[in-house]
This record gives structure tokens, sequence and C-alpha cells, in this order.
């Protein structure tokens, strides 16, 4: 439609609403991709941080075009941040001895 625009703040959380929601669907669906320790984790974790820090640049440059770039570059990059966040989480639950289930405890 002419004349409709979106503010900056609503397309990047738009955008980061949209990585985080293919990282939960990634990890639903794929579960047995997780690392099962806790240095695959930091790995992971690492790695995703250079990506976005050192690669992602580069390639947004490439391309050259503000649209391929969000869709090729930034939504892989922030999903993969998102899933190794949500992998971190899990494995500090590991570690603390969660059940990961989450919510108040059944009433007696």
């Amino acid at each position: 439609m002419p004349g409709v625009s979106v503010s900056v703040e609503v397309l990047v959380v738009a955008i980061v609403a949209g990585a985080a929601a293919l990282a939960l669907w990634f990890d639903t669906r794929f579960p047995r991709l997780a690392p099962t320790r806790a240095l695959g984790v930091f790995v992971h974790l690492v790695s995703s941080c250079v990506v976005a820090r050192i690669l992602m640049p580069e390639v947004i440059a490439e391309l050259g075009n503000l649209f391929l770039g969000i869709f090729l570059a930034i939504v892989p990059t922030l999903g993969y941040m998102c899933l190794s966040i949500l992998w971190l989480v899990k494995a500090a639950q590991r570690a603390l001895g969660g059940r990961g289930g989450g919510g108040l405890p059944a009433a007696r």
C-alpha cells in the first residue's frame, strides 16, 4: 500500500521476534542437534557472536540490497544467536538439576 511506513523500532522488534520464533521451532523440530555438553554450547554461543560481529556486515555489504541483507544475513544470524542462547539456558537448567518443565509446583 502506498504511503504506509513502519518505524525502525517496530521493524527491529519484528525481525528479532521472527528470528526467536525460528530458533524455538528449530529446537523443537530438531532436538537431537542440540549440544549435549557445556563446551559445545559455549562453542555455538561464541561462534554465533563471531558471525554476527565479523561475517554479517561483510555479507550485507556484498549483497548491496537491504531487503536481501535482512532475510539472507540478519534473520539467520539472529536466529543462530537466539538458538545458542536457548541452548545455554537449557544447559544451565540441566546443570542446576532442573526438570525443564517450568511453571508452579502442583498443589497437594
